[in-house]
């Protein structure tokens, strides 16, 4: 939740509806493992601390 602007516009226009940590939640649960592997790298990876699929 450090990083709300990362969230897809469909779960940002209904945070002020269900609050951000719903909107976090339902993006979570809405990810592959692909996609969410992808994420975690491009937000916090950096050098040889990444996650592979």
């Amino acid at each position: 939740m450090e990083h709300p602007n990362e969230l897809p516009a469909e779960f940002t226009r209904l945070t002020d509806e269900y609050g951000l940590a719903e909107m976090v939640k339902d993006h979570i649960a809405s990810m592959t493992e692909r996609y969410a592997v992808n994420c975690y790298n491009r937000i916090f990876a950096t050098g040889e601390k990444t996650l592979v699929f």
